[in-house]
């Protein structure tokens, strides 16, 4: 709560900050009844960061828990704990708190993890384990409160926990791991609450800055996905700078180029669904298939349709978009909303916005130009980015001349529009 610095045991005062996995894990396991934030952006390795962090832990003797906001996300984690614990040859039991009758909160690769269907009898069978998974109803049970089964609790994808939620699971541990990244694209969520209630723990620990200062966290700064003409645009607007991609990434290219592309498009009046975006993108995907890809480890070869990824930030133009690429012969095409798309990736990317002018938007300015949104559209991209799309292509309207509230827009959505064009 007092954003203060984490306190390791043994009196150490050096920054916390480290690229190194050997010291990364020597602060998680020297942690004091405190917490560790490890903000990891795209493609930056922060599950295979975390997972050998929990190998670590268990392997000194620790029993930890997992946990996050979906059972999916859990799974993810846990996949990589059994790859590393393997390698390393470290054992580990495990208990998974599942939902009696959803085969989809039950784990089912491999047979370490046993799913446990009621929190009374996963706790008397704790004692014999060195890891426990579930969501924040397990581990914010009055059952589970004291720190005495867990020490160490390790939450992933904590850009979208709330800060309510990760106080109530932390009280089942003596120490807490928080991993993720604040820009991340928050859950969706109804109600109205008191002002910063809505933020997620990482935005509260991090509160203005972009990045978490060395002294405060590990900042995970080589990300292994986007070419360097995209991770330039995404370093520079959310990460102070600070991400870089490792050198092989920029042998990925395509024959249309890399970076970014911003490919305006007249419309007006169109609200969340823009059919002359979605007759661009077509044209712009018939026109790029066959085309030369070439990946990180220098392997060439053509463009095909499932290479191509569309995203929108309304589902109506995801629905549009998806009729006219099936009407067009692409019907591979993957296509959906920036949330949807969170963590996936494809050579090229089209983002469509869709919206004709700033008295047309259905939400808010804040929305469609929110710099996490752009961020994660763009992060897609191992080569080219199109803003209503290209190798990052990004699809929009021409700006209206004769729209009332144009000198309106709000300093941050013209920058971060302008960050993009400028980048393009």
């Amino acid at each position: 709560m007092a954003r203060a610095r984490p306190r390791l045991a043994g009196g150490f005062s050096a920054q916390i900050q480290t690229t190194d996995l050997r010291e990364q894990r020597e602060r998680a396991a020297a942690l004091d009844q405190s917490y560790l934030f490890i903000q990891g952006p795209p493609g930056t390795g922060k599950t295979w960061t975390g997972a050998r962090i929990v190998v670590d832990l268990i392997r000194r003797g620790r029993r930890v828990g997992v946990a996050a906001t979906s059972h999916k996300a859990i799974h993810n984690l846990l996949d990589e704990i059994g790859k590393a614990a393997r390698d390393e040859c470290v054992p580990v039991r495990g208990l998974k708190r599942c939902s009696a009758g959803n085969a989809e909160t039950e784990y089912g690769d491999g047979d370490w993890i046993a799913n446990v269907e009621d929190t009374s009898e996963l706790v008397d069978r704790a004692w014999r384990v060195q890891l426990l998974a579930g969501t924040s109803w397990l581990f914010a049970h009055e059952e589970l409160a004291g720190g005495d089964l867990v020490d160490t609790l390790v939450i992933d994808e904590a850009g979208q926990v709330s800060l309510a939620d990760a106080l109530a699971m932390g009280t089942a541990a003596r120490n807490l791991i928080l991993l993720g990244d604040p820009s991340q694209l928050a859950q969706v969520s109804q109600g109205t609450h008191p002002e910063g209630v809505g933020a997620s723990v990482l935005e509260h620990l991090l509160g203005p800055q972009q990045t978490v200062p060395p002294e405060q966290g590990i900042f995970l700064d080589r990300t292994q996905r986007m070419h360097p003409d995209v991770c330039r645009f995404i370093s520079e607007i959310v990460y102070d700078g600070w991400l870089v991609g490792l050198p092989e990434l920029a042998n990925q290219s395509t024959a249309f180029g890399t970076g970014l592309r911003f490919l305006p498009v007249d419309h007006t009046g169109n609200v969340a669904a823009a059919p002359e975006e979605a007759d661009r993108v077509a044209r712009e995907i018939r026109t790029m298939l066959g085309g030369s890809w070439t990946n990180r480890d220098g392997e060439t070869r053509p463009l095909a349709q499932k290479d191509f990824m569309v995203v929108a930030p309304y589902n109506m133009q995801v629905r549009l978009l998806r009729r006219t690429l099936e009407a067009a012969g692409l019907g591979d095409v993957p296509v959906g909303t920036v949330d949807k798309f969170q963590g996936r990736e494809a050579p090229v990317v089209f983002y469509s916005m869709a919206t004709s002018s700033a008295e047309d938007v259905p939400r808010t300015l804040d929305f469609l130009f929110s710099r996490n949104r752009l961020k994660v559209a763009v992060s897609h991209v191992p080569g080219l980015h199109r803003r209503q799309p290209a190798p990052a292509r990004i699809t929009r309207a021409h700006d209206r001349a004769d729209a009332p509230d144009q000198r309106a827009v709000s300093v941050r959505r013209d920058g971060a529009r302008a960050e993009v064009v400028g980048h393009a």
